[in-house]
């Protein structure tokens, strides 16, 4: 399996042939529309972590070589970190005698 789209022909995709893949997938989807492949795969790794993967999976996926350019990139927002940290904390499942 190739690491990118291609054509018919099994040419790479271009830009705008990524924009009306995009445009496409938003319709079928019923989505707003990305401002960019770069805002649809931010989002892509973002849900992907929220929806329960970890973060080395999201790495693999995202083909990044380096574990910080990931956190950085699908950064959680606070609100979300600590939800988390409620839900799974150890402390909350100490057994008090």
């Amino acid at each position: 399996m190739s690491n990118y789209l291609s054509t018919k022909t099994h040419e790479p995709i271009g830009l705008s042939g990524l924009q009306q893949l995009l445009k496409r997938l938003e319709k079928t989807c019923g989505i707003k529309a990305s401002r960019s492949p770069h805002a649809f795969r931010r989002s892509f790794a973002v849900q992907t972590l929220k929806n329960g993967a970890n973060v080395f999976s999201v790495q693999a996926m995202l083909g990044h070589t380096d574990l910080q350019m990931t956190q950085t990139y699908c950064a959680l927002a606070q609100a979300d970190i600590e939800a988390q940290h409620r839900q799974y904390s150890p402390l909350d499942r100490l057994a008090v005698a």
